[in-house]
């Protein structure tokens, strides 16, 4: 059996459920999964599509998966404690170098604003900071001066999908194959997500899944090419920061 990294949140389900049966599974944040995959950890991984842009010369994209959205995302959130115009530290997620990049890029383009990013683990006084997965999907907005979701924002901003995760590998001759088991156990499960979802005790969150989009299209891949765009821009006015 090949092993493989999964996402460890809910948006992951259509995936992981029943993915046992196929490989040896094994469940980590995004960040993580990308730092065991360059450990040759695992064979393939779900990983943050910055991070695959970043080591692009050795990772193979799988076939026809990712972790996405048309829109609003509903879990990958900047909550901001004063008005947009106003943020000056936003405290960055330690789960995802995309989120962090991608609501960097769209504070800038957007909002015109360049606010100081900083590390999870410094208790500054901030006035951001992003939230993603079940953490995001259990806040109370309501607490919040204004939620961005990162996802609705990037589809404002380039009228593209917001991938947050691709599946990458390091063997070429992995990819297809891999792709082709995921894609069908990604189908099953959303043919039978109400069952999968009250077997888990999870039925609340059946919208929340339903919004999200799970292949890998032209417009997917149009997107990653948008974001490594950006990623090459950055690069040039500030190497530190990619």
């Amino acid at each position: 059996m090949y092993r493989i990294g999964i996402i460890q949140y809910i948006n992951s389900i259509p995936f992981s459920y029943g993915l046992e049966q196929y490989f040896h599974v094994q469940k980590d944040t995004p960040r993580n999964l990308a730092l065991r995959l360059m450990n040759n950890e695992f064979d393939a991984a779900f990983i943050p599509v910055v991070d695959y842009l970043r080591n692009k010369d050795i990772y193979t994209l799988v076939d026809g998966v990712s972790i996405s959205s048309f829109g609003p995302t509903n879990s990958v959130f900047i909550a901001c404690k004063t008005t947009i115009c106003d943020i000056r530290i936003i405290q960055e997620s330690p789960a995802s170098l995309s989120s962090n990049f991608i609501s960097r890029i769209m504070l800038k383009e957007l909002y015109g604003i360049t606010p100081l990013f900083i590390d999870h683990d410094h208790a500054a006084d901030i006035d951001a900071r992003i939230i993603i997965g079940d953490d995001a999907l259990a806040i109370d907005k309501s607490s919040f001066i204004k939620v961005l979701d990162v996802g609705e924002e990037w589809n404002s901003l380039t009228g593209l999908p917001m991938v947050y995760a691709v599946c990458v590998t390091k063997q070429p001759v992995l990819a297809k194959q891999i792709g082709i088991l995921l894609k069908e156990r990604c189908r099953a499960n959303l043919a039978d997500l109400d069952a999968i979802l009250v077997s888990l005790n999870r039925q609340k969150y059946r919208t929340y899944l339903n919004s999200l989009n799970y292949s890998l299209t032209h417009m997917h891949l149009e997107s990653i090419n948008t974001i490594n765009g950006f990623i090459e821009e950055e690069y040039k006015l500030c190497p530190e920061k990619c």
